[in-house]
């Protein structure tokens, strides 16, 4: 599936050069984007150039048709994580992101154990687990209005 990678940097281009190699992941790095002006046209690796910055992503996934979009900055705020994901459901793109850079070094994860980006990312805050058992014997019996 045609693929951008958001980050250019070490993490990005471990990403990219192991989904080159691995036909596991059924993934084709088409282009990166970066914010960084010093990384603007580089080629990452065969071929693999970053085209632009992350609010170039609009325009860029139209293009070159991409399907999924894979964020490999370990570093990246709420906020552009928001403004990533709000682009990928407008324009119905699966968002995944890598692991921690310091999982990989660390041999714990795989720099192709990609994961959804899931609503508590986007928060930026563990999610709130509620004892429904609790709160269910609470309200039997009772009127709710």
């Amino acid at each position: 599936k045609p693929t951008l990678v958001v980050g250019a940097g070490q993490a990005g281009s471990m990403l990219i050069r192991q989904m080159l190699k691995s036909d596991e992941m059924k993934l084709e790095p088409v282009l990166a984007v970066d914010d960084d002006e010093h990384k603007r046209n580089i080629t990452i690796t065969e071929g693999v150039k970053v085209q632009g910055k992350i609010a170039d992503i609009p325009e860029l996934v139209r293009k070159y048709k991409i399907k999924k979009i894979i964020i490999a900055i370990p570093t990246i705020g709420q906020e552009r994580l928001k403004e990533i994901n709000n682009i990928c459901h407008m324009d119905g793109v699966e968002l995944l992101k890598m692991p921690n850079i310091e999982d990989v070094m660390s041999g714990e994860l795989e720099v192709n154990q990609l994961k959804k980006v899931e609503v508590e990312d986007l928060l930026g805050r563990d999610p709130v687990e509620l004892d429904m058992d609790m709160i269910s014997n609470e309200l039997t019996n009772k009127t709710i209005l």
